[in-house]
């Protein structure tokens, strides 16, 4: 390499993104909420999550990156006979795609920070992006910073854990570009940690309800319920095991002879909702003993209408399959304080 040349290795490269996106959130709150930076910000993230899962792939096995193996195989011997890099070629090879990329680090690494809840949200990163490259979109920047807040510690915690040098490549980074670490930090102040906080506060307080479970009517003001859940079931004992059909519940009891799952959604959007439902009726019809119920807090009354608006339309209330219950939390304190009076 001449000395005009610089080289950023495919780490360094992901880590500086991941730190862009977040400097870019940071200037959206800063910048009178610029729909360009939220807009910024998501890209960067999105394209910092692609690349280092395709690093811990390549750790694996080079060959997992690509989309088709016998085009790579003629290309691979094209470039080696031209003596240049396979991506050098006018017509170089395909890499996996995002979700391709996280699936097949879920399938071949099977990385215990890589749960079910973590791809959803990955799911949800890309589905965002996808529509700010190809649609107009119109963003909540609560549920944007809640799912950024949600994913970035699990997946710093996956990278320096399945990366090699993950942290050596990191501190580098730190150090050539300061003002990128010190909005890194900042952020996670301001947003990432009282975003986290919130989320754990509110399933400490659920568990505390859950002991107290004992039948009380939940129609009420406070709260909207879209299904026929009008009272809360009688709890007897907290079951340990919240895996289940390869989804991992948030809390698990029994109710008399019923087995409830309950899973707590924080500013979910639609198409997480959406999802969620689809795989709960898969999970309903293979086991005809549980039921699943699935709250959502929604910390401003703007996000309660469109969720209500998209559980209200008939060919989405027409797929909530029967012992799914869904109930929607416009004030969780005062649904707490519901349960306590």
């Amino acid at each position: 390499m001449s000395r005009r040349q610089t080289k950023i290795n495919l780490i360094e490269n992901g880590i500086h993104s991941l730190y862009k996106g977040i400097s870019q959130l940071e200037r959206y709150k800063q910048r009178g909420n610029s729909r360009f930076d939220l807009k910024d910000s998501i890209v960067s993230i999105h394209h910092s999550v692609e690349l280092l899962m395709k690093q811990i792939l390549i750790e694996e096995n080079e060959l997992l990156i690509f989309d088709n193996l016998t085009k790579y195989h003629n290309q691979y011997k094209n470039a080696k006979e031209q003596n240049i890099d396979v991506f050098s070629l006018q017509k170089p090879p395909y890499t996996i795609s995002f979700d391709e990329a996280v699936s097949r680090v879920k399938s071949f690494k099977s990385p215990r920070k890589l749960d079910e809840q973590l791809v959803d949200k990955l799911k949800e990163l890309n589905q965002l992006r996808n529509r700010i490259e190809h649609y107009e979109i119109e963003m909540d920047k609560d549920i944007v910073e809640t799912l950024i807040a949600y994913i970035i510690n699990p997946l710093l915690d996956l990278f320096r854990t399945h990366i090699q040098d993950f942290s050596t490549h990191e501190n580098r980074i730190n150090s050539e570009l300061p003002s990128l670490s010190s909005s890194y930090r900042r952020i996670s102040n301001e947003i990432i940690m009282p975003k986290i906080n919130k989320i754990s506060q509110i399933e400490k307080k659920l568990e505390y309800l859950i002991f107290k479970f004992d039948q009380q009517k939940i129609q009420n003001k406070r709260f909207v319920n879209f299904s026929n859940l009008k009272n809360v079931p009688k709890y007897t004992s907290l079951i340990q095991k919240k895996m289940y059909y390869n989804f991992k519940f948030d809390y698990s009891f029994k109710s008399n002879s019923q087995l409830w799952r309950i899973v707590v959604k924080v500013n979910p959007n639609q198409n997480t909702l959406i999802n969620n439902i689809n795989r709960f009726s898969k999970i309903l019809k293979q086991d005809s003993k549980i039921i699943i119920w699935l709250i959502l807090v929604f910390e401003l009354s703007d996000k309660l209408s469109n969720a209500s608006k998209l559980f209200f339309r008939k060919q989405y209330k027409k797929q909530i399959p029967n012992r799914l219950y869904i109930t929607s939390i416009s004030d969780w304190e005062q649904f707490v304080d519901y349960f306590n009076n």
